[in-house]
């Protein structure tokens, strides 16, 4: 599965023939302009806060770790981003949630 936001990189000609040549993947598009719909921008801005917000890192490495560190604390974006199109996350396992 794979969500994309209708930003001009992501439905360039080129991406579209890349989809077309991968059948297998299901394309969910927000909506145009409509960066409040997208559930995962509540995690970019949570991120920049919490890792690099009043935050300096000494080297890229440290930035890094910063981030692993906020991913692997913070998994309740990712469970609700899922939640919300339909699908669960247990175990390291991706389901179907019941309709």
């Amino acid at each position: 599965m794979l969500w994309l936001d209708q930003a001009p990189h992501q439905t360039s000609e080129e991406v579209e023939e890349w989809l077309a040549a991968h059948p297998r993947l299901t394309v969910i598009h927000f909506p145009a302009y409509t960066p409040e719909k997208n559930p995962k921008e509540p995690t970019w801005k949570a991120l920049k806060e919490e890792v690099s917000h009043h935050h300096w890192h000494e080297t890229l490495a440290d930035l890094r770790q910063a981030i692993n560190t906020y991913y692997h604390t913070v998994k309740t974006h990712t469970v609700n981003f899922l939640q919300k199109f339909g699908y669960g996350w247990q175990a390291g396992q991706l389901y179907a949630l019941a309709s």
